[in-house]
C-alpha cells in the first residue's frame, strides 16, 4: 500500500514538472533562446521589420571573419504556428544554386540546361550543369553552370552537402542548404527527423558552430571561384 502511495506521489510530481516546462517555441522560451543565441554569437538581435514578417527576428554577427545572419521565423499554419530558422553566410559571389525535390516525369530529359548560361559571345562554348551522383535524387539549378560545377566537384563541399541531405515522410529527398545571389543559406526545421533541427538547436546552442564551419568552407570556395 505504501509503495502504491509513493508511486502516485511520484507520478503527480512528474505531472507538475511537465506542466511547468515551457514548450521551446512558446513566446517566453523563444525570446530566451534568441537572447542566449545572440550572446553566444556575440551578435545583435533585432526584429525583422519587412512587410509580411510578423514576430520574426534576426541576429547579425561575424564568425571566423565572415559576415553571417541567423533569422528566426514564425508563420501561421492551418492549426498552429510554424517556426523555422535560417542561417546565412554572405559572400561577394553572384552564384545562385538551388536544390529542389526531383519532379518525376515520363518525359525523357537530358542534363539540366540553364538559359542564362548560354554564351552571348560568338565562338564561346556552351557550359552545361553536371549533376554529381550524390545529388541524383534532387533537381539542381544554377545561374552559372561553370561555377556550380567546380563547387559541386569539390570534395569538402560534397561532404558537407551529404551531411545535411534529408528524406521526408513521402520518401522524397530534400536539401535544406542552398546559395542565393552568393549567400550560403541553411534552413532549420522543427520536425524531429530532419537535420538541421531547430528544436535541437534550442537545446544545444553551441551546435550552430558545426553548421557555420561547414557553410564557411562553401563560402570561401565561392570566393576562390571569383579569382
Amino acid at each position: 500500500m505504501t509503495a502504491a502511495v509513493i508511486l502516485m506521489v511520484l507520478i503527480a510530481l512528474a505531472g507538475i514538472v511537465l506542466l511547468n516546462v515551457k514548450p521551446p517555441f512558446q513566446n517566453a522560451a523563444r525570446e530566451h533562446f534568441l537572447q542566449r543565441l545572440a550572446k553566444f554569437l556575440d551578435g545583435t538581435l533585432e526584429p525583422i521589420l519587412d512587410e509580411g514578417y510578423e514576430n520574426c527576428y534576426r541576429i547579425k554577427f561575424n564568425f571566423n571573419d565572415e559576415e553571417c545572419v541567423y533569422e528566426d521565423f514564425e508563420k501561421k499554419g492551418f492549426k498552429d504556428k510554424i517556426y523555422s530558422g535560417c542561417l546565412k553566410v554572405k559572400t561577394p559571389s553572384k552564384l545562385t544554386l538551388a536544390f529542389t525535390e526531383r519532379k518525376h516525369s515520363l518525359k525523357i530529359r537530358s542534363d539540366i540546361f540553364i538559359a542564362s548560361d548560354v554564351s552571348t559571345q560568338v565562338g564561346e562554348e556552351r557550359v552545361w550543369l553536371k549533376i554529381p551522383a550524390y545529388l541524383k535524387d534532387l533537381d539542381v539549378t544554377a545561374n552559372d553552370a561553370a561555377a556550380a560545377n567546380e563547387l559541386l566537384e569539390d570534395k569538402k563541399v560534397a561532404g558537407i552537402l551529404k551531411q545535411v541531405q534529408n528524406i521526408d515522410d513521402r520518401g522524397c529527398a530534400f536539401l535544406p542548404l542552398g546559395i542565393m545571389d552568393g549567400t550560403v543559406t541553411l534552413e532549420f526545421h522543427t520536425q524531429g527527423s530532419f537535420k538541421p533541427n531547430l528544436t535541437a538547436l534550442h537545446n544545444d546552442i553551441a551546435s550552430i558552430e558545426d553548421y557555420l564551419d561547414g557553410m564557411i568552407v562553401i563560402a570561401r570556395k565561392l570566393k576562390q571561384l571569383l579569382k
